[in-house]
């Protein structure tokens, strides 16, 4: 009866580490995937930034130019600024979910956020060129 005691009181301290190492190397696995995501977010973001200071460069440079290339350029601009508004939209979304979701959408602003700046390229090479 001792050792059967003992094998019962054994068997209960072993499983509390185990629950408490797993919760440990969970919690620590969270921890990582978190800040993964964040960093992730934060480059996300400050692409955008960089894209949005290069846009209100171009957009200061086409103000002070003029001709007919200007409404072109302007008009431009203006889709760049609206793609660029839906893709500040989609970020602030993307904080908020999580899993496949979260996956898929970073997938789809990574793209968006490349497609915005060829975009850019594009009219930037269009006004060096007038």
């Amino acid at each position: 009866m001792k050792h059967f005691f003992f094998v019962v009181v054994a068997t209960f301290c072993i499983s509390l580490f185990a629950d408490e190492t797993i919760g440990q190397k969970t919690g620590k696995a969270i921890d990582n995937t978190l800040a993964k995501k964040d960093a992730v977010q934060k480059d996300l973001q400050d692409s955008m930034d960089l894209i949005s200071k290069d846009i209100e460069a171009l957009k200061a440079k086409v103000a002070t130019s003029s001709g007919n290339a200007k409404a072109s350029l302007e008009e431009k601009i203006h889709a760049l600024d609206s793609k660029k508004q839906d893709l500040n939209a989609q970020l602030s979304k993307l904080k908020s979910t999580s899993g496949k979701a979260w996956q898929d959408m970073k997938d789809g602003m990574s793209k968006s956020i490349q497609e915005l700046r060829l975009a850019y390229e594009k009219a930037k090479k269009n006004f060096s060129e007038q």
